[in-house]
C-alpha cells in the first residue's frame, strides 16, 4: 500500500465463524502470529458477502515484522471484533461528512468511506482530507483517486494546508478523525474554530491495546479503557472524561 505498509486479505477457515462475524468500522481485531505474539488492528476492508476481512499493517515491531514475512496460504489467529466503532447510524441524515486521516490512519476509515459512498443518499457532501509525512508514505492511492471521482465527494491532500482553507458549515458537519497525535490536535482545534460541535467530532485513539476486553488495563486512560469504551470517542466524551490532554 505504501513504503513499509502491507495489506493482508484474511479468509475464515471455519464456515460458522465466517457466517457469525460482524464488524462496525472503527472496531478492531486481535491478530495472532503463532509463536511470536498478537497485536490489535482495525480492519481496512470487510466483505460480508464474501466472508473476507483485510488489515493494513505498518512494519514497526516484532509482530508486524512477522506479519510482513507471511506468505499466501499461511494461518493466523484472530479474535474479536472488539470495541466501539464509528457511529454510522448517528450520522445518517443530510449532514456533511468530513474525514481527516494521516498516514496509516486512513485504514480504519476506509471501510466507512466505502460504506457511505454506497449509501450516499443517506448523507450530505463527503470530503476527505489526507496527509502523510512523505509521498512514499501515502496509503491507498488507488482508492483516493477513485473517491475523488465519485459524485458529491472530494479529496484534498495535506491536512495542515487544506483544513484551514476548507469552507464548511460547522453546524451541519460531522468530522471523523484518524491519525497521529500531532495531526489530531491540529484538526480538532481547527474544527472547533470552524464551529463544528464537540459531539460531532469523532476520533479513534491510537493507543496500545493488548487483551481487547478491558481486563489488562494496558490501554487505560483515566477510568476509561480504550479497547472497551472506545477506540472511537466523541470530543465531548473525551472532555467529560477529562482526557482531552491525553489524546495528543
Amino acid at each position: 500500500e505504501a513504503e513499509g505498509v502491507k495489506s493482508f486479505i484474511l479468509e475464515f477457515e471455519d464456515p460458522k465463524q465466517k457466517e457469525s462475524f460482524y464488524y462496525c468500522p472503527g472496531q478492531f481485531i486481535e491478530v495472532t502470529v503463532f509463536g511470536v505474539g498478537e497485536a490489535p488492528f482495525s480492519l481496512s476492508s470487510f466483505s460480508l458477502e464474501e466472508g473476507i476481512i483485510g488489515i493494513s499493517v505498518a512494519n514497526v515491531g516484532e509482530v508486524t515484522a512477522a506479519l510482513h514475512s507471511k506468505k499466501p496460504g499461511e494461518f493466523l489467529g484472530i479474535r474479536g471484533p472488539y470495541g466501539r466503532g464509528f457511529p454510522l447510524e448517528e450520522v445518517k441524515g443530510k449532514e456533511d461528512i468530513l474525514f481527516i486521516a494521516g498516514g496509516i490512519g486512513l485504514a480504519p476509515l476506509r471501510p466507512l468511506i466505502n460504506q457511505m459512498l454506497v449509501a450516499q443518499a443517506n448523507f450530505g457532501k463527503i470530503t476527505i482530507l489526507y496527509g502523510a509525512e512523505t509521498p512514499q508514505s501515502f496509503c491507498f492511492r488507488e482508492d483516493l483517486a477513485n473517491w475523488d471521482n465519485k459524485e458529491n465527494c472530494q479529496v484534498f491532500f495535506g491536512v495542515r494546508k487544506s483544513l484551514p482553507q476548507l469552507m464548511i458549515n460547522g453546524r451541519e458537519t460531522v468530522a471523523l478523525i484518524s491519525g497521529p497525535p500531532i495531526m489530531n490536535e491540529f484538526a480538532i482545534l481547527e474544527l472547533l474554530r470552524k464551529g463544528v460541535g464537540k459531539e460531532k467530532i469523532f476520533i479513534t485513539l491510537e493507543r496500545r491495546m493488548e487483551c481487547g476486553i478491558g481486563k489488562c488495563g494496558h490501554c487505560a486512560v483515566g477510568k476509561a479503557g480504550v479497547c472497551r469504551e472506545g477506540p472511537v470517542f466523541s470530543y465531548r466524551e473525551l472532555e467529560e472524561l477529562r482526557l482531552t490532554e491525553r489524546i495528543y
